[in-house]
């Protein structure tokens, strides 16, 4: 996927975050640095099986976002905990990984180096298209932006994931250019026309044997007939 675009999503989502958290302190009258905590208030006791266990699963699924927001392909178990934990996450997570897949396919379906451009090229300009419909449409709260950009954030990362990977791989590097399969088609063609004459002058040669045997014979019946002659 276009860098660029993918820089500027991630600005607009950290600008945006930082606008909500704003936003949060001014009307809770929260002012503390992580605006997570109000002043005066202590953080609750820690160490008991269930804040563990709390915390665990709280580690696993921040993991598991990491995965997400960095284009990494989910393991099996990582969508099996999502499931089970968060399924509307797990439809999003699922939905990315169709969309993955999709995008693998059409890249092994090209056919030169250059058409895997355009694909990545039209792949790029249809988010760039729908990031700006998010940004511009006025109908839509910040809170719901921000999600939104965050998924497209995640798609648009799995998507860079999957050309990265596929470039790398020998499939790619065997594709030729547009300038070299239109050089192998033209010597094919040069090389059926030259079988094809070949065919031609080989189905031509018993006629012309035929041709040479009968004035060979039409030559000895006129010998023939002058020496009776004498």
């Amino acid at each position: 996927m276009n860098v660029m675009m993918v820089n500027s999503l991630n600005t607009y989502t950290k600008n945006m975050k930082m606008q909500m958290k704003w936003h949060h302190k001014q009307t809770s009258g929260d002012y503390k640095a992580d605006g997570k905590t109000a002043l005066g208030t202590q953080p609750e006791a820690s160490g008991l099986p269930g804040m563990k266990k709390k915390d665990a699963s709280a580690e696993k699924m921040s993991q598991i976002r990491a995965k997400m927001m960095g284009g990494k392909r989910l393991s099996s178990s990582d969508l099996e905990y999502l499931k089970e934990h968060d399924p509307q996450l797990y439809q999003k997570a699922r939905s990315i990984e169709m969309e993955r897949e999709a995008y693998e396919r059409e890249l092994k379906q090209c056919k030169t180096k250059e058409e895997v451009q355009r694909v990545k090229t039209a792949h790029a300009a249809a988010a760039m298209a729908e990031v700006e419909n998010v940004e511009t449409n006025p109908n839509i709260p910040k809170g719901k932006k921000l999600e939104m950009m965050m998924e497209i954030l995640q798609k648009t990362n799995a998507m860079g994931d999957t050309e990265r990977k596929f470039i790398e791989s020998g499939e790619y590097k065997r594709l030729p250019t547009e300038a070299e399969l239109r050089k192998a088609e033209k010597d094919l063609e040069e090389a059926k026309k030259a079988e094809q004459n070949i065919d031609d002058k080989t189905d031509g040669a018993p006629d012309e044997v035929r041709a040479e045997d009968s004035d060979e014979e039409s030559l000895n019946r006129e010998a023939e007939a002058a020496s009776g002659q004498e």
